[in-house]
């Protein structure tokens, strides 16, 4: 809650002080709110903050940094029995969540890595459909093919040999089929994952192949991204056809559209809009931006305690879906596959923008060198 006014005073007090101290916090900087991380509407500016038995996610999200300095965890002796009937609510997606990433496995072949199945791409919107393929293959998958409207299948595939293409209709073909084509549909069936919506366009006809995608009988699973989620958004119908092993990544304003709210409202309280999400479908999501939050129904929620300015560019969306969607067919036998990887595929991504950090400290950097830099961020 807000500070009253006494409090609040000697808030500005402390953080006034000259010559400044040294300033250690305990357990959380006073006005400070522990679960989003913001100021009520003042709070003291630390040095340091040491939370007690486990830290409190508004204290990890990079917002809160000038309030809580550097931070520290420290134990309280706390009972285990406790610890078994309350665990922890979040998980941290640092670089210590990379060491689960799925190890290798001997003897492996292609098909031991997943073919994923990329839709995106229609023509003047190319790109984004070329970058989920690349992410997809950046993150390990052992096969990608896109799938797009005729006109785009040069475009998308970029002189890439390594993405197979599924041109869709007549040669110049710039629309998506109402109808799943039998060619398309036999692909679909030997796919472990999908990405669909990268550069898909939200016309009738795109909203026409969502609809006939979502009526296939045993389709994988599947990662919904940029104008899939706006199609989502405008058909309640399409939304319930979604299970608990698909994963959603909206940025704020397609997060927005799903609730039918202003943008502001996400940004304004994002552990708020992440709850909703993930109460109105049963799929993973994933609430883009600084603080990346994943989300499921009984899942603990992960939290990037990141701001990677090296990310917020076009296409690094694009390669995030695509990044997802090859861990998801990695782990497709785990009880939480779709939530374990929209979690290990944040932190990903996120390592993957701090390695281009080094080389572009004040950004410029693109979207393809994102994803390029996948295979070495998962070594770190």
């Amino acid at each position: 809650g807000q500070l009253r006014d006494d409090a609040r005073r000697l808030v500005s007090f402390v953080n006034e002080l000259s010559p400044r101290p040294l300033i250690l916090s305990l357990d959380v900087p006073s006005g400070l709110d522990a679960t989003s991380g913001l100021p009520c509407p003042e709070a003291v500016k630390a040095d340091m903050t040491v939370s007690f038995a486990a830290a409190k996610p508004g204290l990890m999200l990079p917002w809160a940094r000038p309030y809580t300095g550097e931070c520290h965890v420290g134990p309280i002796a706390m009972p285990a029995k406790v610890r078994e009937e309350g665990p922890c609510s979040f998980r941290l997606l640092d670089g210590h969540a990379l060491t689960l990433l799925p190890a290798m496995t001997a003897a492996s072949y292609k098909n031991t890595y997943g073919h994923i199945l990329v839709m995106g791409g229609r023509p003047g919107m190319c790109g984004a459909g070329h970058l989920a393929a690349r992410g997809a293959l950046r993150s390990g998958a052992g096969l990608v093919t896109a799938a797009m409207p005729a006109a785009g299948e040069d475009q998308v595939r970029m002189g890439w040999p390594e993405i197979m293409t599924l041109p869709l209709g007549d040669p110049g073909n710039r629309d998506w089929p109402a109808q799943l084509p039998d060619d398309l549909r036999q692909r679909l069936h030997q796919c472990r994952a999908l990405v669909i919506g990268p550069g898909m366009g939200r016309g009738k006809d795109s909203h026409a192949f969502l609809a006939a995608l979502l009526k296939e009988p045993e389709r994988p699973a599947c990662v919904f991204d940029a104008d899939a989620l706006m199609l989502l958004a405008g058909d309640p119908a399409l939304l319930a056809a979604l299970g608990p092993g698909d994963i959603l990544t909206p940025h704020p304003g397609e997060a927005a559209a799903l609730l039918h709210c202003p943008g502001s409202a996400v940004q304004q309280d994002r552990m708020a809009a992440l709850k909703a999400l993930c109460a109105a479908v049963p799929a993973a999501v994933v609430l883009k931006g600084a603080g990346t939050l994943v989300g499921q129904r009984d899942c603990p929620t992960g939290l990037s305690p990141l701001d990677v300015p090296q990310l917020a560019m076009g296409g690094s969306g694009d390669v995030l879906a695509g990044c997802t969607a090859a861990l998801l067919a990695r782990l497709q036998e785990s009880p939480r596959a779709a939530h374990q990887a929209a979690c290990l595929a944040v932190a990903l991504h996120a390592a993957a923008g701090r390695i281009l950090a080094r080389t572009h400290p004040h950004r410029g950097n693109v979207a393809s060198e994102l994803a390029d830099a996948l295979p070495q961020a998962m070594t770190l």
